[in-house]
């Protein structure tokens, strides 16, 4: 069929950056006696063009190669977020194995359902042939007037009958789909999906969720969806995407802010970088606070879709950093409760929930900050912080009232708080509002023996400043210390977190039980906390058995007195006594029974204990191998105490870097921990456990970079200090890691009398602790290393056998993922000759380590073309069995030079230089 081309106007909406450099045409169809004439816009029904900029990303992949395969493919997520992009690649990356594809651009006009139809036909003009074309647009002639549901289905099955005749897989792709609000034409589509032919996959791409009944789909199987958590950038590839459009020039400082604000959102990344560049701010430390175009995209893409009242109502929303239904009510009116927030949510996206429970949502940063720009322009924004103080008053989440009270600057306010405010409040608050309380107190001044100087002490607990409140303690009367048993007790419990924080874990369980002896009944928070003080000492010294019980004893009196954030704590801590015990999955069970309980309540908005145990599940994932899970996990977390200021960003950089370090980025890995040591020094933190961990972190990557002075200098402080009585607790790095890292650093400088020392004494330490930890797996590990470097191969093998026999058992992936370089090549044999099954532990182990057992087969199976001789053979057994060349002499009755000349000849003909390498090669091709 012939059609003629002239130019119109564009209607593909990409949200994706792919846009096209032709001009939009207009195909006009030829009278034929089944139609009229009908005109198109060309633009809406070919496939766009990808841009120069598209940055794919491979672990996309298998989502694509499930397309041709699946009935319904769902991309949902807002604008922004490269959807049509990665359709445009999958559609455009290889022509000659890609299915038929049929691509409708949709837009508010299409939700004619007539328009549609004939639309949706011309889409598929490259697919189906002019006798099949003429026959649906004579049908759809035929019934345009009285489009019945009947009729809907006729078309649906003429359509069907017509696509069964392609033999190829024919992909019908639907963009923009959120722009089609009929339900007349949701209902066609439905028809369409229920009726697919077999050789027929549908596309849907929305950034709002579509409304299509996927039930039966989904159960069957034949759904793919991609959504917001598959197309955001980790930090790693948002890092590398910056690398890339960047200048070299740009500040660290300045790209981290960006990863920070974008939160991987593609094009937010894209028009920041466009923006740097444009007003030369490449070399700026500070990045300003608003980007000019990404208020236009908002603007323009975004905010659009609302009606005037809906971006007013978000704008007054905007000065608070998280909404529930009832506090949108209580600024905005009775209207405006759960109902509404929800719609809000699906229409513009980036408005998430903070968790599965969907009490709390929070708005995008850049969002939120487009939003806050136009509220600031208004008098009376800063009177909502005063309403949202007094809401956050009304339901008893004091910590929350006194954070607004501080920003709308009421200082009255703010004091009359603080005698509601409990020890527990105050350890679930965040850095800058803890510190905005201890400004308050300050500029008053307080009395020693009121409540103000008790919440004065606890805050600064909180804050981990531990010398300013020594010092604030040592400054008390005497008298009023000895006078006031309440104070008394009090004081012992702050004492008691002071040595904790200084390493002192002797003294602080003797402190601890001092307190608990002089506490009232009343005082439960404080009680628990004395107990998982107790719980902690006992657990950093190996005294598992008695931190179990001083722990259950704190999870008794949490759920007695049904506080669930004590109760999370509690748990947590029994997490950290199992991690050190060896019992991974323990750890993961006790993890998701702690998450369950938060967020099921209005009043569980902040949760010291809740930043913790995301950590803690990212570690777990880190520690099963899942580390794409681990990395998503903890890059929320991160963004969460970044954006609060909560002590805890500290656990989740250490985390970030340990993943750096697993997938070979030191140079990120550094990078992180160079933003947790600013957090260190910003906050003025001096608790000794930060500074620990900081340094063991720093000794590893030196390792790893093999700076191994550098690494060997803070070891022997860190072994100095433990030496003084210091007991440092380096979460989230693993329990014994100072002195595995020790082992690591002689096994790297050769020095391996004194590792087998080490390893000697570290055996027998954890064989009385914990038979079952990680570190017993670590240390059969290095001595596997150690008799590789040592030339006894089947000894080396024996051990890593056994270390994952052992590791097995609890899922335990990260010690070898830890030690990769140093193993794969002893991974590699025991694959080589192993039957292992899909799924199966060694074979993760494997991929983890980049061993490919298919490689091993392989090499395994090669025929060597000078074939090993017997008496060769004779010599390499005896080689595998670690004897030196006079010991195969004296056992074959030959002479010294006679096996020397043998090894030279296995050497050449299984082409390796070395006794190890021989071994490794014999091993592969079944000479053993």
């Amino acid at each position: 069929m012939k059609a003629s081309f002239s130019t119109t106007s564009a209607a593909n909406d990409d949200e994706s950056g792919c846009t096209s450099n032709s001009a939009d045409k207009t195909i006009y169809e030829e009278h034929t006696p089944s139609s009229i004439e009908r005109s198109f816009l060309r633009k809406k029904i070919t496939i766009p063009p990808l841009s120069d900029h598209y940055h794919h990303l491979d672990r996309l992949d298998p989502y694509l190669e499930r397309i041709n395969t699946s009935r319904l493919t769902l991309l949902c997520a807002p604008a922004g977020y490269g959807k049509t992009s990665l359709l445009s690649y999958w559609a455009n990356k290889d022509t000659s194995s890609v299915a038929q594809i049929g691509w409708l651009t949709l837009d508010v006009r299409d939700n004619d359902i007539i328009r549609l139809c004939n639309y949706l036909i011309e889409s598929l003009a490259s697919v189906l042939d002019d006798e099949s074309k003429d026959s649906l647009y004579k049908l759809l002639d035929a019934h345009a007037c009285r489009w019945s549901e009947t009729f809907s289905e006729k078309l649906v099955a003429l359509l069907i009958e017509r696509l069964e005749s392609v033999k190829s897989p024919v992909v019908l792709v639907l963009d923009n789909f959120q722009s089609i609000q009929t339900a007349q034409i949701k209902r066609f589509i439905d028809t369409l999906l229920a009726h697919a032919s077999f050789n027929l996959s549908i596309v849907v791409i929305s950034s709002q969720p579509t409304g299509l009944s996927t039930t039966k789909i989904r159960l069957d199987r034949k759904l793919t969806e991609i959504g917001v958590k598959e197309l955001q950038l980790t930090e790693s590839e948002t890092t590398r995407l910056l690398s890339s459009i960047l200048p070299e020039s740009i500040e660290t400082e300045v790209m981290q802010e960006l990863v920070q604000r974008c939160e991987g959102w593609g094009a937010g990344l894209h028009l920041s970088s466009i923006a740097l560049q444009r007003q030369g701010l490449e070399s700026e430390v500070v990045l300003p606070t608003s980007v000019a175009y990404i208020n236009e995209y908002f603007s323009n893409e975004i905010l659009s879709a609302l009606t005037e009242q809906e971006l007013d109502s978000l704008c007054r929303l905007s000065v608070v950093d998280y909404w529930c239904a009832d506090l949108c009510s209580h600024i905005l009116g009775s209207a405006f409760g759960g109902e509404w927030l929800k719609q809000l949510s699906d229409k513009l996206g980036f408005i998430e929930l903070l968790n599965d429970n969907g009490v709390w949502y929070r708005p995008h940063p850049l969002l939120k900050q487009v939003l806050f720009d136009i509220e600031k322009s208004k008098e009376e924004y800063s009177a909502t912080y005063s309403k949202v103080s007094v809401w956050f008053e009304s339901r008893d989440m004091v910590s929350d009232a006194i954070e607004y009270a501080i920003k709308s600057g009421d200082s009255h306010r703010v004091l009359s708080l603080l005698v509601k405010l409990s020890n527990v409040s105050l350890l679930d608050q965040n850095m800058a509002t803890l510190l905005g309380i201890r400004e308050k107190i300050l500029e008053k001044g307080q009395d020693p023996a009121s409540r103000q100087s008790i919440v004065y002490l606890w805050t600064l607990m909180a804050c981990s400043r531990v010398d300013e409140a020594q010092a604030y303690i040592d400054n008390l009367p005497l008298d009023l210390v000895t006078n006031n048993p309440a104070i008394q007790a009090e004081l012992l419990a702050v004492n008691a977190f002071i040595a904790k924080s200084r390493g002192d874990a002797q003294l602080s369980l003797n402190l601890a039980r001092d307190a608990l002896e002089r506490l009232s009944k009343d005082r439960v928070a404080v009680r628990v906390i004395c107990h998982l003080i107790i719980s902690n000492g006992y657990s950093l010294t190996g005294r598992f058995d008695e931190a179990k019980k001083a722990n259950r004893v704190a999870i008794s009196s949490s759920r007695e007195n049904n506080d669930i954030k004590l109760e999370m704590l509690g748990l947590y801590d029994s997490a950290r006594i199992e991690l050190a015990r060896g019992y991974l999955n323990r750890v993961a069970t006790l993890v998701k029974q702690a998450l369950e309980l938060s967020g099921v309540s209005i009043h569980d908005l902040h949760n010291i204990a809740e930043g913790r145990l995301k950590v803690y599940w990212a570690l777990v994932k880190m520690h099963q191998g899942k580390l794409l899970e681990a990395e998503r996990i903890v890059n929320v977390t991160t963004r969460e105490a970044e954006r609060s200021n909560d002590i805890g960003a500290f656990y989740s950089y250490i985390l970030k870097a340990m993943l750096h370090k697993g997938s070979g980025e030191l140079e990120l890995a550094f990078g992180v921990l160079g933003r947790a040591e600013r957090f260190i020094r910003v906050w003025k933190i001096d608790d000794v456990s930060y500074f620990c961990a900081l340094s063991v972190a720093k000794a590893m990557l030196w390792i790893e970079q093999g700076n191994y002075s550098r690494a060997q200098q803070v070891l022997a402080d860190l072994r100095k200090k433990q030496q003084e009585g210091y007991v440092a607790d380096l979460f989230p790095l693993l329990p014994g890691s100072r002195e595995l890292l020790d082992v690591r650093l002689s096994i790297k400088t050769g020095d391996s009398a004194r590792a087998l020392e080490q390893l000697t004494e570290l055996q027998r330490i954890e064989k009385n602790r914990a038979p079952n930890s990680v570190t017993s797996i670590y240390i059969l590990i290095y001595q596997s290393i150690m008799y590789s470097k040592g030339r006894k191969p089947d000894r080396a093998i024996m051990a890593m056998r056994s270390a994952i026999q052992k590791a097995e058992v609890e899922n335990w992936l990260s010690p070898f993922l830890d030690l990769a370089q140093d193993i794969k090549p002893i991974i590699s044999e025991i694959v080589s000759v192993s039957e292992t099954a899909t799924g199966s532990f060694l074979q993760a182990l494997a991929l983890l380590c980049g061993v490919s057992q298919q490689a091993s087969e392989q090499q395994a199976e090669q025929v060597l073309e000078d074939p090993i001789s017997e008496r060769e053979k004779g010599v390499l057994e005896l080689i595998a069995q670690g004897l030196s060349n006079q010991d195969i002499a004296d056992k074959l009755f030959i002479s010294l030079h006679t096996v020397k000349t043998h090894a030279r000849k296995i050497n050449n003909k299984l082409g390796v230089k070395s006794r190890t390498q021989a071994i490794v090669k014999a091993r592969q091709h079944g000479l053993l």
